[in-house]
C-alpha cells in the first residue's frame, strides 16, 4: 500500500500539483515585493501629503511623479492577485490533518482581506491621477484620507492571517518555531495598530501601512515551510 502511495506521489500529475502548490506558496512573498515596488513608484505621503494639508499644496504633493501612478496601480493589482493565490495555498496547507478547519479559514480569510485592501490601494492611486489632472484639491483631500484609513485597516488582514496560522500550528499544522512566530507576529501587529490609533504615541507617528507590511513579511518563512512540505509529497 505504501509503495502505491509513493508511486502516486511520483507520478507526473502529482509532481505538477506540488509544483503549482509551491508557486502559489511563493505568491505571498511576491505580493509583498510588489507592494514595496508600488509604494516606491508612487506614494504621495512621501511628498508630504497628509489629511492636514489642503488646497494647491496637497495637489502639488500628489503631482510629484504622477506619471508613475498607473504603473503603481498595476503593481497593487498584481500584488492582490498574488495574495489570493497565496491564500489558497495557505488554506490547503493548514487544513491538512485537522479535525476542524476554522483556523485555516481565518488565515486564508486574512490573506483575502489583504488582497481586497491592495485592490483598494490601486483604486486610490488611480483616483490620485484624476485629482491631479483636474487640479481638484477636494478630491485630493478625500483620496488622502481614504489612503490613510485604508493603511490602518491593512493591518487587520495580516493579524487574521498570522493568528489563524498560529492556532493551526498549535494543532500541528506548522513547525513550532513558525507557530510561535505567527502568534507573536499577530499579537505584535495588533498591539502596534491599537497603539497607532492613540494620539501622541510613538507608534502613532509611524505609517500605519508600514506596520501591516512588517506583518506580511511572515509570508516569507511560511512559503519556506510550505515548499518543504510540497517536496515531501505533502506529508
Amino acid at each position: 500500500m505504501v509503495l502505491e502511495v509513493d508511486q502516486d506521489q511520483s507520478s507526473p500529475q502529482a509532481q505538477a500539483v506540488r509544483w503549482l502548490d509551491t508557486v502559489a506558496a511563493w505568491c505571498g512573498p511576491l505580493a509583498v515585493i510588489l507592494v514595496v515596488v508600488a509604494g516606491t513608484l508612487y506614494a504621495p505621503s512621501a511628498a508630504g501629503a497628509s489629511p492636514t494639508m489642503t488646497g494647491t499644496a496637497l495637489v502639488s504633493a500628489f503631482a510629484q511623479n504622477i506619471s508613475a501612478a498607473p504603473a503603481s496601480a498595476v503593481a497593487y493589482l498584481l500584488a492582490a492577485t498574488s495574495m489570493l493565490a497565496f491564500a489558497g495555498a495557505l488554506f490547503d496547507h493548514l487544513r491538512r490533518g485537522q479535525m476542524t478547519h476554522w483556523p485555516a479559514f481565518l488565515a486564508a480569510g486574512g490573506a483575502v482581506a489583504t488582497a481586497i485592501e491592495l485592490t483598494e490601494y490601486a483604486r486610490i492611486t488611480l483616483a490620485s491621477v484624476v485629482a491631479v489632472n483636474n487640479g481638484d484639491a477636494v478630491t485630493a483631500g478625500v483620496v488622502t484620507t481614504l489612503s490613510w484609513e485604508a493603511a490602518r485597516l491593512f493591518a487587520a488582514g495580516a493579524v487574521a492571517m498570522m493568528a489563524g496560522a498560529g492556532v493551526a500550528g498549535l494543532r500541528g499544522a506548522l513547525p513550532r518555531w513558525l507557530t510561535v512566530l505567527s502568534l507573536l507576529g499577530a499579537g505584535g501587529v495588533l498591539a502596534a495598530s491599537v497603539a497607532a490609533a492613540v494620539p501622541d504615541t510613538v507608534v502613532a507617528a509611524a505609517p500605519a501601512g508600514l506596520l501591516a507590511l512588517l506583518g506580511l513579511l511572515w509570508t516569507f518563512p511560511a512559503a519556506v515551510v510550505m515548499t518543504r512540505r510540497n517536496r515531501h509529497g505533502g506529508r
